[in-house]
């Protein structure tokens, strides 16, 4: 699974992705740092997941997540909800708005609603042009001729598509 992930990010033009099984095994802290970006079945499974990231747009951190060893020799853990790196790293100035129209862009893709997704990403591509994600969800409901497939929704009721490329 990593595998099939790590090779994707590459279409999604971002650092990580992760399963959401393993986005739910993150603390609430940590949550709030990750957006999903899409819904898929990976070559070789026949089960939908979401797809998260963790965006970083600044990387000029003096000694970026450093680690600190304790009294005992132990690596502290990095605490999400309190470490002003976790803060920093998402900060992009100009982006008012992006997030909450990226969202509501793959909420209305999901559903299987793709002009509204449409309409959201393309506000969100405006407010931050070059996202991977963005860009990527765009291109795949062009390819799909702009229409939610009439196989879309599983028996949730959510849509994915199948990723072609392992």
């Amino acid at each position: 699974m990593s595998a099939r992930l790590e090779a994707a990010t590459h279409q999604f033009q971002t650092s990580i992705l992760v399963s959401e099984w393993f986005y739910n095994e993150l603390s609430a802290s940590a949550r709030r740092y990750c957006r999903m970006v899409d819904r898929i079945c990976v070559v070789g499974s026949k089960i939908p997941m979401e797809i998260w990231t963790v965006d970083v747009f600044n990387y000029d951190i003096d000694n970026f997540l450093e680690p600190i060893v304790g009294e005992n020799g132990v690596q502290k853990l990095a605490d999400w909800g309190t470490h002003e790196h976790f803060v920093k790293m998402q900060r992009k100035s100009g982006i008012d708005g992006w997030l909450d129209a990226f969202n509501a862009g793959v909420d209305r893709y999901i559903a299987g609603d793709f002009a509204a997704a449409r309409a959201a990403l393309e506000q969100a591509d405006k407010i931050n042009p070059g996202d991977g994600p963005t860009a990527s969800l765009l291109k795949q409901m062009e390819r799909m001729g702009n229409r939610a497939p009439d196989d879309w929704k599983d028996a949730s009721g959510r849509g994915y598509r199948q990723l072609t490329s392992k």
